[in-house]
């Protein structure tokens, strides 16, 4: 006797809501950049006002000569 009934179903997994992902121009990222440089070099306070990631602050700091 063989069972099929046992396999998943991959739609029928719960999968956690991702954030969808958000694109920013060059005048949005010199305009996080700005609010970096003149708010103490605040990087949490920094991420919490854009509502981005700590590292994507760091990134576009490190990379602002490129901009």
């Amino acid at each position: 006797m063989v069972v099929i009934g046992n396999k998943r179903n991959k739609k029928a997994r719960n999968r956690l809501p991702q954030k969808k992902r958000r694109q920013w121009n060059v005048r949005e990222k010199l305009m996080v950049i700005h609010y970096f440089e003149n708010n103490k070099r605040n990087v949490r306070g920094t991420s919490e006002k854009f509502d981005i990631q700590l590292k994507q602050v760091r990134d576009w700091v490190k990379k602002k000569k490129h901009y």
